[in-house]
């Protein structure tokens, strides 16, 4: 049996799959680049906490926000919340506004997080979302291990 997917799904496939290696490479890097700037393992520490931190605190709240603008602009918008934060953290050298954008990264990150699941329930048919789901999360930890080589 041969599945289709619709053009939403494979381009939220592709995304995925984008999203995993810039985000995997962006770990792998920057906590090279805070180090570099002169801090320790604890300022690192400190910094990178703020991403889930912010992920904590407004994940419900960005679960309601996505049900109210809808799923595919708040992957959009997230995704480009995200990257702010990172342009920023990168583009800084004040480790209190390195930790305040990654608490904006974290904040986007999370919106296109919890905007996803319900996608792919909406972008397609009830007998391919759990092949969908599947594959999300597979191309993710595939683009993840890419990312990281």
């Amino acid at each position: 049996m041969r599945i289709q997917f619709n053009r939403d799904t494979k381009l939220f496939l592709l995304a995925t799959l984008l999203y995993g290696f810039s985000f995997s490479v962006w770990d792998l890097f920057f906590n090279l680049y805070i180090l570099s700037l002169g801090f320790n393992n604890d300022m690192l520490g400190l910094i990178r906490s703020a991403t889930p931190l912010s992920a904590l605190v407004f994940g419900l709240p960005l679960g309601l926000l996505s049900d109210q603008i809808g799923r595919r602009i708040s992957m959009l918008i997230g995704l480009s919340i995200g990257f702010i934060g990172m342009f920023m953290q990168i583009h800084l050298v004040n480790p209190v506004l390195i930790f305040v954008f990654g608490l904006v990264q974290g904040a986007g990150i999370m919106l296109f997080i919890v905007s996803r699941p319900p996608f792919i329930m909406a972008a397609s048919k009830t007998e391919n979302q759990a092949m969908i789901f599947s594959l999300s999360f597979g191309l993710l930890t595939l683009a993840n291990m890419i990312g990281n080589l």
